[in-house]
């Protein structure tokens, strides 16, 4: 059982005040061994427990031990009680799925235990800002690490990193008219890693920086996914116009465009950004309803229609409005009484596939939380980017992170990276980074 002995020696570092240490093993706990190490010998001896479990039970423990100092952390940083916020809600779901709708009681805490994870603001106030800033960096350098072996992917055809859930079957796909092998596995800090050493990382060698940068860029492109290149291209181009002085706004500006019409001379990545717009094209030409999209046309009105599909149902009922259909996956009995028609197949069972879906962010969303969910949960982190931008001068962090949140909502239509464990918990570290003017050690009380 060595993810129980990693997690048991977190717990106790961190209680110990070695937070490196203890936050080390928790982001490993949290990313299935950094991607690196195979669940079944990870949690070799407990089948029914993934890694991100002991991540999310070393948040509960570690936000229950500095409960007390909650209320004098959201008086000096109000924009926190929103996890607070989001944390509650999901808490009344529980309550919701359990005593009205009867939910299996394990199923619904399944689904309820990611929200543990918007409290990992409380113990990464009681770490020093330098800490948390080397945390950073230790997985910005582990992220270069994955991408390199990402790229090997394509090169060999061989699957050589895991997925961020642990799981060993790596998904790929195809390209028409093409031998390139799509690898889905991508790195789980790939986005806020590449914003880091843009605009961020300033020491060492140049040439190191411009490696990494180089390497982080080819694994962005290097699944073509047409949304998350656009998006990262869009992002960028953004924040430079925005923010960069008329001298750095040329040379990065320059940059982006040569890379865009070196990449047009790359046949199978023409042909996707050629389809993106296409499709993009037919899916605002189209009339809007459940009932005209032809969801095999292409993936943009699959998207829309599986979004439609599942809105049209919670607001079909006004308890639905509220709470959506309650804290349930697919692999609870009552999901297969749902009557969507919009999604992929089980490729077990051959059944639709009712909630769960890497195709986007809002239709889980919108059915598990409800639109009272759905708001609170959207508020936060536009809140979140609000609060970055303005405080763009303060701290490089806060560059990454309105350049990752920025992403994760302009993506929320195309993946469930808006969604994901690893990006709240990203989002919240790079807000106790940045948002604090000075070091933290006033907060870091022994026990």
């Amino acid at each position: 059982m060595p993810g129980a002995f990693l997690f048991l020696i977190a717990i106790l570092q961190f209680l110990r005040g070695k937070y490196y240490p203890a936050l080390i093993l928790f982001f490993l706990l949290l990313t299935a061994g950094f991607q690196f190490i195979p669940s079944g010998l990870l949690m070799a001896g407990l089948t029914s427990v993934k890694s991100s479990d002991f991540a999310v039970a070393f948040i509960a423990i570690a936000a229950w031990v500095r409960r007390k100092y909650i209320k004098d952390i959201i008086r000096e940083y109000p924009i926190f009680k929103w996890c607070l916020y989001v944390f509650g809600f999901a808490v009344l779901e529980i309550f919701y799925s359990y005593f009205i709708l009867h939910y299996d009681i394990i199923n619904v805490l399944q689904v309820f235990r990611q929200y543990v994870l918007l409290l990992s603001f409380i113990p990464f106030f009681f770490v020093p800002n330098h800490e948390l800033k080397r945390i950073f960096q230790s997985l910005a350098l582990i992220t270069v690490a994955q991408s390199v072996l990402f790229l090997a992917q394509i090169a060999t055809g061989h699957a050589l990193l895991l997925s961020s859930t642990g799981d060993e079957n790596v998904v790929t796909g195809g390209v028409s008219g093409s031998n390139y092998v799509r690898f889905y596995n991508l790195p789980a800090f790939l986005v806020p890693t590449l914003y880091y050493y843009l605009f961020v990382f300033k020491s060492g060698p140049s040439f190191i920086r411009f490696m990494f940068i180089a390497i982080l860029l080819v694994t962005v492109v290097g699944p073509l996914h047409r949304s998350l290149i656009m998006g990262v291209v869009a992002v960028i181009s953004i924040y430079v116009l925005l923010k960069q002085t008329s001298s750095n706004r040329m040379i990065y500006m320059s940059v982006i465009g040569l890379g865009i019409y070196a990449a047009s001379f790359i046949d199978v990545l023409n042909k996707r950004i050629e389809g993106a717009f296409s499709d993009l094209w037919e899916t605002f030409n189209t009339r809007l309803s459940v009932s005209n999209i032809d969801i095999n046309e292409n993936t943009s009105l699959f998207r829309v229609g599986h979004l439609l599909e599942r809105l049209t149902y919670v607001l079909a009922s006004p308890m639905r409005w509220i709470f959506g259909i309650g804290l349930i996956s697919d692999h609870a009995p009552y999901a297969a009484n749902l009557p969507f028609q919009f999604g992929l197949q089980d490729p077990v069972t051959g059944q639709i596939i009712q909630i769960d879906t890497s195709d986007l962010s809002w239709s889980p969303l919108v059915l598990t939380m409800g639109l009272v969910g759905t708001v609170l949960y959207t508020l936060l982190f536009v809140k979140f980017l609000v609060a970055f931008f303005r405080k763009t001068n303060i701290d490089p962090y806060n560059i990454m992170g309105f350049l990752t949140v920025l992403t994760a909502l302009l993506l929320s239509m195309s993946g469930a990276e808006f969604l994901s464990p690893t990006f709240r918990v990203a989002v919240i570290l790079m807000a106790v980074i940045g948002f604090t003017a000075e070091p933290k050690e006033s907060l870091s009380i022994s026990i």
